[in-house]
C-alpha cells in the first residue's frame, strides 16, 4: 500500500514509532517524558481541530509537548501554523415565482453581490500574505423560482492573526452592503446571518526550542 502526503505519511511514521517502542522498550525507560501516541481525527475540513481541542481541553491532564507527524515527507520541518477562519453566510428571503414575483429580494443575487463586494475590498499584495476562497455556494430549488435561501462558505487564511481579523471585518461589511443593495430595489427584504464555523489559530515555534533542536538533530 502506498501512503503519500498529509495523514498518510504521518500514519506510517506513527506506526513506525509504535513498532520501535514495542521492540526497543529500553529506549524509553529513562525518558524524561512518557510518550503518548495518538492517531488523531477530525482535524481537516470542518472538523475544526476537534481532536486537538479535546486533548487540550480545560481541566484535563494536558501533554507537555507535541510532535505532529504530517506533511508530504521528511525534507523539511514545519514549525509555523497557518491560521484560518471559516464562515458560513446564510441569506434568506420570502421567495416566489420568477415572473409573478419578479422584483422580490433574491438571496442568490445577494450572495453574488457579497462575493463581489468582498473581493473588491481585500487589500493588495502589500503586507502579510493571505488567501480567501469561497469554496461552497448553495441555494435555490428550480430555475423559475426565486429562492428562499442561499448560503456560502468561505475560508480565510494568513500567518498573521491580525490579517485574518481584518479579512473577517471586511467580510462582515461586504455582507451588510450586499443586503442593503439588494433591499434597496426589492419589493421584499432579504436578511443575512454570518456564522463562524472554524477557527485555527496561527503560531510559530521559537528558534532554539528543545523539541525543534531534537527534530533537527534526528
Amino acid at each position: 500500500m502506498l501512503f503519500r502526503s498529509d495523514n498518510g505519511a504521518g500514519l506510517v511514521a506513527l506506526l513506525a514509532m509504535a513498532r520501535a517502542w514495542q521492540e526497543f522498550p529500553a529506549l524509553f525507560e529513562n525518558a524524561p517524558l512518557s510518550p503518548l501516541l495518538v492517531a488523531n481525527v477530525g482535524e481537516e475540513g470542518e472538523g475544526n481541530l476537534s481532536g486537538m481541542r479535546f486533548l487540550c481541553r480545560p481541566n484535563s491532564a494536558r501533554p507537555k509537548s507535541f510532535l505532529i507527524l504530517d506533511g508530504p515527507g521528511a525534507d523539511f520541518i514545519t514549525c509555523k501554523a497557518l491560521g484560518s477562519r471559516r464562515y458560513e453566510i446564510v441569506i434568506t428571503g420570502q421567495g416566489g415565482h420568477s415572473w409573478n414575483d419578479h422584483g422580490a429580494g433574491n438571496p442568490i443575487h445577494a450572495v453574488a453581490r457579497m462575493i463581489t463586494e468582498f473581493t473588491g475590498a481585500v487589500p493588495g499584495d502589500a503586507g502579510p500574505r493571505f488567501s480567501y476562497n469561497f469554496g461552497l455556494l448553495q441555494g435555490g430549488t428550480s430555475i423559475n423560482s426565486i429562492p428562499v435561501e442561499a448560503r456560502a462558505k468561505v475560508d480565510l487564511r494568513s500567518e498573521d492573526p491580525a490579517m485574518i481579523d481584518r479579512l473577517a471585518v471586511l467580510l462582515q461589511s461586504a455582507v451588510e452592503r450586499a443586503v442593503e443593495a439588494e433591499n434597496a430595489s426589492a419589493s421584499s427584504r432579504v436578511r443575512a446571518t454570518v456564522k463562524e464555523i472554524g477557527s485555527r489559530p496561527a503560531g510559530e515555534l521559537a528558534q532554539g526550542t528543545p523539541i525543534l533542536e531534537s527534530v533537527r538533530a534526528v
